[in-house]
């Protein structure tokens, strides 16, 4: 063995460790306290008790969502529907979708139940099933994707535009990254949405057109096992050409419930990383906070259109958010703002709480409102405070006139004494 050979050797074992002992921080995420870096083209990663925004890339750019359009299907199906109701499959819900587009080859007049439909919707992404749903419910597919538009707008969800159930492409159906995430969050309130969207799979019984057991398996990396993903509460993946990979989900940890959308991903492994990266940011570099939101007094004077003595702000004292570990409360701006009007002064105030421009989390923190109100009257049985002070005026009064009187009546009575005693002066010669 030649010594130029060993030489080689211990250089190229040297440079390995170099290389393995100083690799980029990126690949130890879980060290730091560093939003990751995402490759989809727009996400959000959301608090979903109070909706306040962690973090955003392009969260309201417009994308089509694909097939976790279903999570506002299943939104309006448990809303409106039983589970045990029983839906008819029409032609026009079957055969309408692309042939190649997922389903379960359901056949037209089979009876199912809504159950059956959310679980085939949910687990193996049936667009069959998802308009089988919308005609039961709105009876027929245009007034559905007018009824999801409608609901999404009163979830605040008002960048949205769907034209049916299932997600298949259409110019006029679309979504963003924020907006997915709020029917979400709305969704997740449903324990059986909670239940249904998180299975791995699902066995279908026989129905009056199909007698055997349909065995439906999910596609989604996070429920069937492809991805280590713990404390997933539930999730929706979707993928067409023009969407390309698209992925909502949820989780906990800890007592924490966070929401992560991502859209518009070329490759599914890595929309399924940046899901797991943001969750882990999420739950790792963020802690719970409570500032004091309710202004006083002294905060209102300044504003002419309120007079701080003769009203009440009515809301809660403090307000609860999360705050990443690299920040504190001193970097927290508030500030007033009314709202609504009454005659004679407005109605409401916002407080908006927000932090300035930082690398760590999103800088809008989240508004709290107060409804502004009169003092109210005393109730009854209560002494009020002008009443005690117009008495007190009477009593003074009277008491004033009463010395008044009392200093004219002994006035008048030296008189008349003085007069007595000069009468008798006269009668008795002096």
């Amino acid at each position: 063995m030649s010594r130029q050979f060993i030489h080689n050797c211990i250089v190229s074992v040297i440079f390995a460790v170099a290389v393995f002992a100083f690799r980029p921080a990126a690949f130890v995420f879980a060290g730091t306290d560093s939003p990751p870096v995402v490759t989809s083209d727009a996400c959000v990663l959301l608090d979903a008790r109070t909706g306040q925004i962690l973090y955003e890339k392009n969260m309201h750019q417009k994308h089509y969502p694909a097939s976790i359009t279903k999570i506002m299907t299943a939104l309006l199906a448990l809303e409106h529907g039983k589970l045990s109701d029983r839906i008819i499959m029409s032609e026009d819900a079957i055969f309408s979708i692309e042939y190649n587009s997922s389903h379960i080859a359901l056949n037209p007049g089979e009876e199912i139940t809504l159950e059956q439909a959310l679980n085939a919707m949910a687990v193996a992404s049936a667009n069959d099933a998802a308009n089988g749903i919308a005609e039961y419910l709105a009876g027929d597919l245009d007034s559905f994707g007018r009824m999801m538009t409608k609901k999404a707008a009163a979830l605040g969800a008002k960048q949205s535009n769907f034209v049916n159930a299932h997600g298949l492409p259409d110019n006029n159906h679309y979504s963003t990254a924020h907006d997915m995430a709020l029917i979400m969050m709305h969704a997740i309130k449903h324990s059986d949405f909670r239940l249904i969207f998180s299975k791995r799979r699902y066995e279908m019984q026989p129905t009056n057109c199909q007698p055997e057991v349909r065995y439906l398996n999910n596609t989604n990396p996070l429920l069937n096992g492809n991805f280590a993903s713990e404390g997933i509460i539930a999730s929706k993946n979707g993928w067409t050409k023009d969407a390309q990979y698209t992925l909502a989900t949820a989780a906990h940890k800890d007592g924490r419930e966070l929401i992560v959308v991502a859209l518009h991903n070329r490759d599914q492994e890595e929309i399924c990383a940046d899901t797991l990266r943001l969750l882990q940011y999420g739950f790792t570099a963020f802690r719970e906070v409570s500032v004091n939101s309710k202004p006083d007094t002294a905060q209102l004077a300044s504003f002419t259109e309120l007079d701080p003595e003769a009203i009440t702000i009515q809301g809660p004292d403090t307000y609860t958010f999360l705050l990443h570990h690299s920040l504190g409360e001193g970097d927290l701006k508030m500030s007033l703002s009314f709202s609504g009007t009454q005659p004679y002064r407005p109605a409401g105030l916002e407080v908006a709480v927000s932090l300035p421009d930082n690398p760590f989390m999103y800088q809008q923190i989240g508004k709290v409102h107060y409804t502004l109100a009169d003092k109210p009257l005393p109730e009854e049985g209560t002494p009020a405070v002008w009443p005690r002070n117009l008495l007190r005026l009477l009593l003074g009064l009277a008491a004033f006139v009463a010395l008044c009187r009392l200093r004219v009546y002994l006035r008048r009575r030296r008189r008349r004494s003085r007069v007595l005693r000069r009468r008798v002066y006269r009668y008795r010669g002096y």
